[in-house]
């Protein structure tokens, strides 16, 4: 069973994980500080440690007030076929890597006007393969298999959909006086049975110009996702959580490059018409940035919509 926070409390919760975050930085800095620094960092934990105390007391109300929802999970009943079509496509590769490793081997000793041949046979070879082995039926057989398992256990089938809407970053440094805002196209994969587990299958990269006052001048920013952000949706309260790591690439070397590790939740719950806000708040972690809070904040239309 999984607990959810309502939206307000999930800012304050988030809020405590920002600055725990912060925390653990600087006690790694206090062990290896000067002398001389000790003090200063060693004022800084322990006037951390009020804010954390202060923000979890205000969840504890919080909670109170607008209690968590319990969440029950039902697994897919469906899994161990779902395993079988994993295991007859890993043996079909297995079988097509096998067939087309001599050509692989002659590809590499071969001349650049014999490349192009040899790549034409190797895509020729694993096509024919994978068209005249008993596996590829096997394979086809155990997917309508779990296909139909899906829909007698009142399951449905995966779905591919894109975000296209607004993105806002709230980077609170006074050298960034307005926020980033893009439209942005996001594409996301929803699993199978519930579409519980929810994937993001391509970010694209956001890059802002600003001037950042001298001596640096003009700065351009580009965001990108580090490995893949995931989350969950629950078809009930029609919320999503996703969790991603962002890296913000700066143009001038006088700012080093920084992360964000940011858990965005909804805030304006699915519509029937897939329209959909997600918002959430977290620290950067080093260079430039280092330290300093951003707020991000999605607000558009999935599609198609998961709900149906």
């Amino acid at each position: 069973m999984t607990i959810q926070l309502s939206p307000i409390c999930k800012k304050i919760e988030d809020s405590i994980k920002a600055l725990e975050k912060t925390r653990t930085g600087l006690s790694g800095e206090l062990l290896g500080a000067p002398t001389g620094m000790k003090a200063s960092i060693a004022a800084q934990i322990k006037q951390l440690n009020s804010q954390i105390r202060q923000k979890q007391k205000q969840l504890e109300d919080c909670n109170k007030k607008h209690p968590p929802v319990a969440l029950v999970t039902i697994v897919n009943p469906c899994l161990d076929i779902k395993k079988q079509v994993q295991e007859l496509q890993a043996q079909l590769s297995k079988q097509v890597h096998e067939a087309v490793a001599p050509l692989q081997k002659e590809l590499k000793r071969a001349a650049g006007s014999q490349k192009q041949s040899l790549l034409v046979d190797i895509a020729k070879t694993a096509s024919e393969i994978r068209k005249k082995s008993p596996l590829s039926k096997k394979i086809a057989d155990t997917r309508k298999k779990y296909e139909k398992c899906l829909i007698d256990n009142g399951g449905v089938l995966g779905l591919n959909a894109v975000f296209e809407g607004n993105v806002s970053l709230v980077i609170h440094d006074p050298k960034i006086k307005d926020p980033i805002t893009k439209d942005v196209k996001i594409k996301v994969h929803f699993s199978d049975f519930d579409r519980r587990d929810v994937t993001v299958t391509d970010f694209p990269e956001i890059s802002e110009t600003y001037d950042a006052g001298p001596p640096v001048g003009n700065v351009t920013t580009t965001v990108t996702m580090l490995g893949t952000a995931t989350g969950t949706f629950d078809n009930q309260s029609k919320k999503i959580t996703l969790d991603f790591l962002l890296f913000f690439d700066h143009s001038t070397v006088l700012a080093g490059d920084s992360r964000l590790h940011i858990e965005l939740h909804t805030t304006s719950a699915l519509t029937d018409k897939g329209k959909i806000k997600v918002e959430g708040s977290s620290t950067f972690e080093d260079g430039y940035l280092g330290g300093k809070a951003c707020d991000i904040s999605a607000t558009g239309k999935i599609s198609p919509n998961p709900l149906f």
